[in-house]
């Protein structure tokens, strides 16, 4: 994660956030390994770019995901019901930069309570 770069709003900002992405077409799978105040968190998610939809257990709830493709950029909608009963709409766009360096996941996130915006900005390291 590019900490200068990516903006958390009102959520804690992450020490340090890993993203593994591994792209078997159609089959989008994500390892994620978060550290900050709170202690270290890891999901794994699984997508499919095709336009079908998935089923992956997050830290909120378990969420359902429709990913497609949006041009060069792939949209992931996620919708879930919270632990505490709130409906929870994410959509998040992912863009890769022009020299596959750089990795842009904007996020928009809606519940009941109101909404938020994220940005989150990652180097490659292989």
């Amino acid at each position: 994660m590019e900490s200068e770069k990516s903006h958390f709003g009102a959520f804690p900002t992450p020490t340090t956030l890993t993203l593994k992405i591994s792209d078997k077409a159609p089959d989008l799978l994500i390892d994620t390994t978060q550290r900050g105040t709170s202690g270290e968190h890891t999901a794994h998610t699984e997508y499919r770019t095709d336009g079908g939809n998935t089923v992956n257990q997050l830290s909120s709830g378990v969420g359902t995901s429709h990913t497609f493709w949006d041009g060069n950029t792939l949209v992931i909608r996620t919708t879930l019901k919270t632990r505490k009963d709130v409906d929870v709409l994410m959509e998040e766009r992912w863009e890769l930069s022009k020299d596959k360096k750089e990795l842009t996941v904007k996020s928009h996130i809606e519940t009941s309570k109101g909404g938020a915006d994220l940005t989150l900005v990652c180097s490659r390291t292989k």
